[in-house]
């Protein structure tokens, strides 16, 4: 009976009950690597089989969610990176961003005016795709330099955004 390569140990203490007669002894199944392997032995062989098969499964379990955790921790999903809004009404008494970032409430991002008469904002925007608009004296209007166009859930026109 030939064992993977991560199985010397079990393949050591198994082998001499394996070669004995079956009628004694009751199977124990071992899956290792996507493979199932079935191995025979007396019920004290068995439990040792299981307290090895349990240590394997705990290690395989440890690992596959430290790595998990690894992964997730540095996901683009989970980072949000700095927009920068430029809004160029310098007439306006009040402009805001308004968007799906922010379930499209006006006052959840007011715009800063600069000296020049341009309106700024910075907002963190996490890894996909986001429609806004601005906000310029309680009229929605679109922004020019926008990567494109899109619908909101009225329908309507709004700006597109990128986020990667």
């Amino acid at each position: 009976m030939r064992f993977p390569e991560g199985l010397r140990f079990l393949r050591f203490c198994c082998q001499p009950f394996v070669e004995e007669k079956f009628s004694i002894f009751r199977p124990f199944a071992l899956a290792h690597r996507g493979k199932i392997w079935f191995i025979v032995g007396s019920p004290l062989e068995t439990f040792f089989q299981r307290v090895i098969f349990n240590q394997m499964q705990m290690s395989y379990t440890m690992r596959s969610s430290s790595s998990q955790s690894a992964l997730s921790r540095y996901s683009a999903r989970n980072m949000a990176k700095p927009i920068n809004f430029f809004c160029l009404a310098p007439s306006a008494q009040a402009v805001s961003v308004i968007g799906d970032f922010n379930d499209w409430r006006p006052n959840a991002h007011p715009m800063h005016r600069q000296a020049d008469g341009s309106w700024q904002l910075q907002v963190p925007l996490h890894h996909g795709h986001h429609h806004y608009q601005f906000l310029v004296d309680g009229q929605p209007s679109m922004d020019p330099r926008a990567m494109g166009i899109g619908r909101n859930e009225k329908n309507e026109r709004v700006s597109l955004l990128a986020v990667s």
